[in-house]
């Protein structure tokens, strides 16, 4: 079994971190082998309270051949990296793989629903999609989704948990990947509360490109 007091894998087990709520796998590095995203949703990361975490396990023929981790930080102004946090982001609630910029290495979409404040307001949601490459995932390749982004149909607001359901598929058969957002408390003008929306994300040399909101 693998967990967090597995030589080697970053972090400690801790009450209430769901390491492993939400798993997805890809040949981030394309040597061949499947290599696993793990996500650790309320990992508290220093004194922040549950920032959290996705760890990558490589693979090769013998098993998990090396570890690295991401974690959430200041959404807002620096995407993702290992460092600070912004506090309760969630970061890891959701994932996804697809080879979303069809250069043949799967990429990992992390949702981060319970961040930024500094957009809509807490729980406005946030993704960050890693570039996959030889050498693995990096957060030097790497692209943040939002709700207020420029050509994203309205505006990011608090309680929205955009990124909280990720999932991938070949929609318009151009056999690169496209990136599907569940935003399930996201309003909507005339409507009721929590009324819900899908933010399609149409995979695209050399990264995914906006879609309409619905």
């Amino acid at each position: 079994m693998l967990d967090q007091d597995t030589a080697g894998v970053p972090g400690a087990n801790e009450t209430d971190d769901e390491f492993g709520s939400s798993l997805a796998a890809g040949d981030f590095d394309g040597d061949g082998g499947d290599d696993l995203a793990i996500g650790v949703p309320l990992e508290d990361i220093g004194s922040g309270f549950q920032d959290g975490m996705v760890i990558i396990a490589y693979g090769d023929p013998n098993g998990v051949n090396r570890l690295d981790r991401f974690i959430a930080i200041d959404l807002v102004d620096a995407g993702l990296a290992t460092g600070g946090t912004s506090g309760a982001d969630s970061f890891g609630q959701g994932l996804a793989t697809g080879d979303f910029n069809g250069d043949g290495f799967a990429d990992l979409a992390v949702g981060a629903p319970g961040g930024p404040s500094g957009l809509g307001g807490i729980e406005s949601g946030a993704v960050v999609v890693f570039y996959g490459a030889a050498s693995g995932l990096s957060a030097a390749r790497r692209q943040l989704w939002h709700m207020d982004i420029a050509g994203v149909a309205g505006a990011a607001r608090a309680g929205d948990l955009f990124g909280s359901a990720l999932t991938n598929g070949d929609f318009n058969d151009d056999r690169v990947s496209d990136l599907l957002i569940g935003i399930p408390r996201r309003d909507s003008t005339g409507l009721s509360d929590n009324i819900g929306g899908v933010l399609v994300l149409y995979g695209s040399l050399p990264t995914l490109l906006i879609n309409g909101f619905e």
